[in-house]
């Protein structure tokens, strides 16, 4: 990482969080409301990471106001959704409780992502590492790889729908049966983001550079899905959109 002054520091660590829970909570594919009530659960007391606060949080400006009790809730939310995936459900049970009590169903916890740290994917990000990332001092390359400028939105969306032609060409789909795979592959289930995948996938819908940040994700496990791929995230997608011709993508 660059040398920089506490400011510029500080001023790339509260962007750095905007677009963590932007990813985050895209990932999930959980509405404010059921984010919420896991994070409770994680906490084991109402935490400070409620519906409002998510929402305000994702916004650059909010997110100056973060203190030590919010990054504490993200860390123990982070570790109990890693605990129940990585660990099992009986283990996360004993360690956090019933999750039932909090208002939360199993399939929530299901559908919840947990964050991995930058050098070992097997670990959830702790406390020290949300410290160090609204502080400057931490990159993670998950979620650089989902940045996107105003300009590379329009690129983006300029070539994504070509894109996903080929995908359906490359399998001989018709229009609809490509509309219908598609949304089969998408990962979210939100009712709102299929329609916008749908709009996108007949190019009649764009996003702005933070509604990318949040799909690209979604949309690069949708490919993967489609091809049956071991690996293949944003930093590949993008790759993909960019015909190999740039690497401004």
């Amino acid at each position: 990482m660059e040398s920089l002054d506490y400011a510029a520091r500080h001023a790339r660590g509260i962007s750095a969080i905007a677009r963590l829970l932007a990813y985050w909570w895209s990932r999930s594919d959980l509405s404010y409301d059921k984010f919420s009530a896991v994070m409770d659960w994680a906490y084991r007391e109402r935490s400070p990471l409620d519906k409002t606060t998510m929402s305000r949080l994702r916004n650059e400006k909010a997110v100056m106001g973060a203190g030590l009790r919010h990054l504490d809730a993200m860390a123990e939310g982070n570790r109990a959704i890693w605990c129940w995936h990585c660990k099992g459900s009986e283990i996360a049970i004993q360690t956090y409780g019933p999750f039932s009590s909090w208002g939360v169903e199993q399939e929530w916890l299901e559908k919840a992502a947990w964050l991995p740290k930058a050098d070992d994917d097997s670990q959830p990000l702790e406390l020290g590492d949300f410290a160090a990332l609204l502080l400057g001092r931490l990159d993670l390359p998950y979620v650089n790889a989902a940045m996107v400028s105003p300009g590379q939105a329009i690129q983006i969306n300029d070539q994504l729908p070509d894109f996903l032609d080929r995908l359906a060409a490359e399998r001989k789909w018709g229009p609809r049966e490509a509309v219908n795979a598609f949304l089969a592959a998408y990962p979210g289930t939100d009712r709102a983001r299929q329609h916008r995948l749908k709009g996108l996938i007949l190019g009649e819908q764009r996003l702005s550079a933070t509604e990318l940040e949040g799909e690209l994700a979604a949309l690069a496990e949708m490919v993967r899905r489609i091809r049956d791929l071991k690996a293949y995230g944003p930093a590949e997608l993008r790759s993909e959109l960019s015909s190999g011709n740039r690497s401004d993508l």
